[in-house]
């Protein structure tokens, strides 16, 4: 019998080569594992992004247009990269908005943002205390973000006795 470059038999040389080829199809078979491994990975990765950005509790006024539709809120958290608005109806994720707010002392901003995820209100319910919505800023012009940026270290080197920041 043929010995192969490791020694054994050129029969189980072809075994061996079976057998790769066989568990090679098995890990390329249950491809839904792989996807799930890489929407961990994006999970994961947004998770880690959501908190590399510095938030803040604030209380600002906000108005909003979406569509036709002009509304009223208040911003209660604030990073340099999205806001939290809280609000009863928020809209659905995806849903652009035109975001308008002047905290007191600076100068306002008109920004796009991109609803991220909501928190429904539920009537009765004695675990909805913070309805509302996660909101992206989108397209931000390098500007603006550094005015973002500035305004968020501005309130959290602010004295930390005060909760909360803000316009009202």
């Amino acid at each position: 019998m043929k010995k192969d470059r490791r020694g054994g038999s050129a029969r189980n040389s072809t075994a061996s080569a079976k057998a790769v080829s066989s568990s090679a199809t098995k890990s390329v078979a249950p491809h839904s594992e792989s996807e799930a491994a890489k929407d961990a990975a994006r999970r994961e990765r947004r998770s880690r992004q959501r908190r590399e950005h510095l938030r803040v509790p604030v209380n600002i006024e906000v108005d909003y247009k979406s569509d036709e539709n002009f509304l009223f809120a208040y911003i209660t958290d604030l990073s340099a990269m999205g806001i939290f608005v809280k609000t009863n109806k928020p809209h659905q994720p995806g849903t652009k908005l035109q975001l308008r707010f002047k905290p007191l002392g600076a100068p306002e901003f008109m920004v796009e943002g991109q609803v991220v995820w909501i928190n429904s209100y539920r009537p009765g319910d004695p675990d909805s205390i913070n309805p509302g919505m996660g909101i992206q800023f989108v397209d931000t012009d390098p500007e603006i973000q550094r005015r973002l940026t500035k305004l968020v270290r501005t309130f959290a080197y602010l004295d930390d006795e005060d909760e909360t920041l803000g316009n009202s």
